[in-house]
């Protein structure tokens, strides 16, 4: 549970930064606020605390939490140094890390939250999924260029997305509420590649 903005507010985001090196963990709340920690306990008799390295308020438009609501979703973009950010908000920002300053923000023109961010590192591509089972685009080489539909087959709130590979791998994979994986050409739009039934129940969780 983090405090810095309400008394309390709940995780909504967890990432890995930097996994290979000096691991930093960022955990994303939602009262908008993105902390990066160091320092963890890996080994069983190591008793160290982790600590805070730095927080910031990543998005300040989240309003109070609500069963329909996301939180704060966050992809960070390890080649850039860029921390991608939206959630429950009616735009999607992206944050320079090195810099420490906002680098781009775009309007998503949707009236439901953003539920899953994804990055391309190949192809400079961040895809956004969101609870009405649609997916968007943006190119992050041209801030000014707007968000751009992607597909929307899913039927119902959508609670994963990665992109998978580098240039020879394309696919992009998407988990639905409603028990659906679906497996897309992230070149190509509008039609998935194939779509799996995982299961009849409802799908709160999914990884690949």
């Amino acid at each position: 549970t983090s405090t810095a903005r309400r008394r309390e507010s709940r995780v909504t985001s967890l990432e890995w930064i930097d996994a290979a090196q000096n691991s930093i963990l960022m955990c994303g709340s939602d009262d908008g606020v993105v902390r990066l920690w160091t320092d963890f306990a890996l080994e069983e008799r190591d008793v160290r605390s982790p600590t805070l390295k730095t927080a910031f308020v990543a998005a300040d438009d989240l309003g109070d939490p609500a069963p329909t609501s996301s939180g704060l979703i966050c992809a960070w973009a390890q080649d850039d140094g860029v921390l991608f950010a939206a959630g429950n908000s009616t735009l999607l920002r992206a944050w320079d890390a090195r810099a420490e300053r906002l680098a781009a923000a775009w309007h998503l023109h949707t009236a439901t939250c953003c539920t899953a961010l994804c990055t391309h590192p190949d192809a400079r591509l961040v895809f956004a999924a969101f609870g009405d089972g649609r997916l968007s685009v943006v190119d992050a080489r041209a801030p000014s260029k707007p968000v751009a539909n992607y597909a929307h087959e899913h039927a119902a709130w959508i609670v994963h997305l990665s992109c998978h590979g580098r240039a020879a791998t394309r696919e992009l994979l998407s988990g639905c509420l409603d028990g659906t994986a679906k497996v897309w050409d992230r070149r190509a739009h509008k039609a998935a590649l194939r779509t799996l039934h995982i299961q009849t129940s409802t799908m709160t969780a999914f990884a690949a």
